[in-house]
């Protein structure tokens, strides 16, 4: 991880403090099932822009978030295990963090949503996340070229529905 890490562009980064890089990039991995090699840098600088232009008290928030998710505290309370968060497996990360979704705690739900939805939408708005789930491009003033879910695989034709 710190050798991946040593081409990070720290200039780029204007939300997440130091350590919750490697945080962030491992609930990544863990959350989307994809290795943080693979996730890349451009992962980190997406996510962190995204967040950045959040409201002030979001962001305070989503460094609580975590913070809380990889402390020590949580990590004995909900892994059942003292290693920290960037030393554990891949399974027990997985597991910790299946904890924290099925918790009867709504506010660790809320977390794991939280940081599931912020991770997804970074993957995702990348280039290699739209290969993976097919998705067209930008479709507007694409209408009548661009398959669509509403439509099916064949282009929107408004001949088709107009009445003669």
């Amino acid at each position: 991880m710190k050798k991946f890490l040593e081409d990070l562009d720290r200039s780029q980064i204007k939300f997440f403090r130091k350590k919750e890089i490697p945080k962030a990039l491992l609930i990544g991995e863990t959350i989307l099932g994809v290795s943080f090699q693979e996730l890349g840098l451009e992962f980190i600088y997406e996510l962190d822009s995204y967040i950045d232009g959040l409201d002030s008290y979001l962001r305070k928030d989503i460094h609580t978030l975590y913070t809380f998710i990889s402390s020590r505290l949580m990590l004995i309370i909900k892994g059942h295990t003292h290693r920290s968060f960037d030393k554990m497996s891949k399974m027990k990360r997985d597991n910790y963090l299946r904890r924290w979704m099925e918790s009867r705690i709504s506010i660790f739900r809320t977390g794991f949503v939280t940081v599931k939805s912020l991770s997804s939408w970074a993957y995702y708005s990348l280039e290699q996340g739209e290969n993976e789930i097919e998705y067209p491009g930008v479709t507007i003033n694409r209408e009548h070229i661009t398959p669509t879910l509403l439509f099916g695989s064949q282009p929107l034709d408004p001949k088709d529905y107009l009445e003669e």
